[in-house]
Parts: structure tokens; sequence; C-alpha cells
């Protein structure tokens, strides 16, 4: 799989869990935006891709691999199950 955008930041969570959380971004000088994208690691299968209109600057994911948390530009925090 191939992400249209910039890999600003990754994150791979755990041994046993196969999931990539991708925050990429688009290099476009009219238009800020920056993407999250959730990946089956193991089988390349995209699980969601989230678009937001403004910087991300965070990205973590919970030890037991359910929640994934972002923060951006913004400065709200916000939690995806």
């Amino acid at each position: 799989m191939s992400l249209p955008q910039e890999i600003k930041q990754a994150v791979f969570s755990g041994t046993d869990g196969h999931l990539a959380a991708i925050i990429s971004m688009k290099n476009n000088a009219d238009e800020v935006q920056d993407d999250l994208t959730l990946i089956d690691s193991q089988t390349g299968e995209l699980r969601k891709r989230v678009p937001f209109h403004q910087r991300l600057n965070a990205l973590a994911v919970s030890p037991e691999r359910r929640l994934v948390a972002i923060g951006g530009a913004d400065m709200i925090v916000r939690v995806f199950d």
C-alpha cells in the first residue's frame, strides 16, 4: 500500500497487534491537511483514513492496541476506538 502524502509520523503497536498508525501530510501550499491512516501492518489492509484540515503533531497507540490518540494544532487530543 502506498500513501499519496508524505509520512510525518508512524507508530507500530505491539508484537501481536498488527496495527500501524500513520500521520501523513499533504504537500500543498494552499491547503493544510494531515491524515490519520490506520493499516493492518501484516496484510497492508486499510482500516481507516481520517482527514484533518490542520496540522497533527502527536500520535500514540495504547498498549492493548484498542485506542489511537492524536494531538493537533488546535490543542485538542482526539481518541479513536
